[in-house]
């Protein structure tokens, strides 16, 4: 990493984040999306990034390379979503981290309204995404992801919703 100002490594990750974001947020959710999703990460994310998902959902967990995230956080997830668009709401920089509000309004494999609001920390260096903390509704993802009524009640059977949930999604077919 080379030596930069503070300025000059806030407008550095500026850069970047508004590289990724335009990219990320330019077409919505549909058929396509984890094929697009992954080239989106492979062009944006270290490849030893580390993404921290708060939560208590199935996904939910720390991930401590690109292609583990991919592999069992980004895909499933995409594939868990009928429609959607994700719209920045706020980019905030100061030196080698950005926050970043979004809203994703949408529809779920099974049939649900999606409509969940994110908060993440990013972590930049080199121009490369590497860390990354994501914070949302986990009670909704529960609901409107997996079809659990209630999941604080039922004690988080996230394993058995998971698999109901794919089960469903491979009845109705793709998107």
């Amino acid at each position: 990493m080379s030596l930069m100002t503070h300025a000059e490594q806030t407008e550095e990750t500026r850069r970047t984040m508004t590289g990724y974001l335009e990219e990320r947020t330019s077409k919505a959710l549909g058929s396509d999306s984890q094929e697009r999703g992954r080239k989106v990460w492979e062009r944006w994310f270290h490849p030893e990034l580390h993404y921290y998902v708060y939560g208590s959902f199935p996904t939910a967990g720390y991930y401590y390379s690109r292609d583990e995230a991919m592999e069992k956080f980004q895909q499933p997830a995409l594939g868990l979503m009928k429609t959607g668009k994700m719209e920045l709401d706020e980019l905030i920089v100061d030196g080698n981290k950005a926050v970043v509000r979004y809203h994703l309004d949408g529809t779920t494999a099974i049939g649900l309204p999606y409509n969940q609001n994110y908060c993440f920390i990013y972590k930049v260096e080199d121009g490369k995404i590497t860390e990354i903390r994501e914070f949302l509704d986990t009670e909704l993802v529960h609901t409107a992801v997996y079809g659990m009524d209630n999941p604080c009640a039922q004690g988080h059977t996230c394993k058995a919703a998971v698999a109901e949930a794919q089960r469903s999604s491979e009845r109705s077919g793709p998107a």
